[in-house]
């Protein structure tokens, strides 16, 4: 459940592109490069939602092959909160995070001139 909310916490957060700011810097270039941005922006919130899900998958399979079904979901689980963890920082930092990306390419075209 917390995987299905991850996943729409990063598409509520990201929103929809911005057709005036630095997504419009791209359209310079090839539709096979510049929709790639636009591929992972759409596929991301599912990817992580199906990854959230993977314990239960994880837990029948070791289940019907005769694996320790506990052992191996608590540990498919903490590849789960790693997970659910990144999103939570991402999504709380994602400002700070888009800034000094802004920064570090004004300071880099800056000491290009």
């Amino acid at each position: 459940a917390l995987g299905g909310v991850a996943g729409a916490a990063i598409n509520a957060v990201k929103g929809a592109p911005d057709p005036v700011g630095g997504a419009t810097e791209s359209l310079a270039l090839p539709a096979e490069v510049s929709g790639m941005g636009t591929v992972i922006r759409a596929i991301w919130p599912p990817v992580v939602s199906i990854i959230c899900c993977a314990p239960v998958v994880i837990m029948r399979h070791a289940s019907d092959n005769g694996i320790d079904a506990p052992g191996t979901g608590f540990r498919a689980v903490g590849a789960v909160v790693v997970v659910l963890g990144l999103v939570a920082g991402w999504v709380r930092q994602r400002d700070h995070i888009h800034a000094w990306f802004r920064n570090a390419k004004t300071t880099a075209q800056k000491s290009q001139m």
